[in-house]
């Protein structure tokens, strides 16, 4: 009986060691996704602008393309990924777009893509009256400087936008509320469009003080 007891002890003890040495288990790959690529959509042929994405999750890499343009430089701060982009023509098929795409940690290719207009005849910082665009965000007031197009909500601006903004143009007929804090949180401002639509130079308490907002 004794003998017995030690064979089975034996055999558990080495099935524990082979389980040791060669795991049954295998970690859990982590997927990624890209959030808010921001950047201007109504551009003029031959100028650059600059665009913005924040990839969440895991990426082996975060790389640029653009139909109808060149893609100058790109470079990071270390969570939010930046490429300059000079547009020079319109692709017949594709239109013009910015991409950015790369493959997360499971191996699944992933991309965020962002539509722009090349064929402004003015200053392509108005972009009133485009299609799809329910507000622009300037970092000057009377809607200057850089700026980027929204037509949905963001919980969370990027990195390159957050607390920058000091203007904001809102189309007719939609309503723009901006909020201090990232998801919608802090102090609300509430920003109508009217018949013709408006343009804001935020107050103090909101100039470069902007984090979220919500487009209805």
């Amino acid at each position: 009986m004794m003998k017995k007891q030690s064979i089975f002890f034996m055999v558990v003890l080495m099935f524990g060691m082979v389980s040791f040495v060669f795991p049954s288990g295998v970690s859990a790959c982590e997927e990624g996704s890209f959030e808010n690529l921001n950047g201007p959509t109504v551009v003029e042929f031959g100028k650059s602008y600059t665009y913005s994405v924040y990839p969440r999750g895991a990426f082996e890499s975060v790389n640029w393309s653009a139909a109808g343009g060149d893609v100058l430089k790109t470079w990071n701060d270390g969570k939010t990924y930046f490429a300059e982009v000079r547009w020079t023509h319109k692709d017949s098929q594709k239109g013009a777009r910015v991409k950015a795409w790369g493959k997360d940690g499971c191996g699944t290719m992933r991309d965020a893509r962002l539509w722009v207009n090349p064929d402004a005849k003015r200053d392509p910082g108005a972009g009133r009256g485009v299609p799809g665009v329910a507000a622009q965000f300037y970092d000057l007031y009377d809607a200057k400087g850089d700026h980027f197009s929204a037509s949905q909500d963001q919980s969370k601006l990027s990195s390159a936008w957050d607390n920058r903004v000091s203007s904001i143009w809102v189309a007719a007929n939609r309503e723009v509320i901006i909020y201090e804090g990232p998801h919608f949180n802090g102090q609300p401002m509430i920003l109508q469009g009217g018949q013709k639509g408006a343009l804001y130079n935020l107050p103090d308490r909101f100039n470069n003080n902007v984090s979220s907002f919500t487009i209805r």
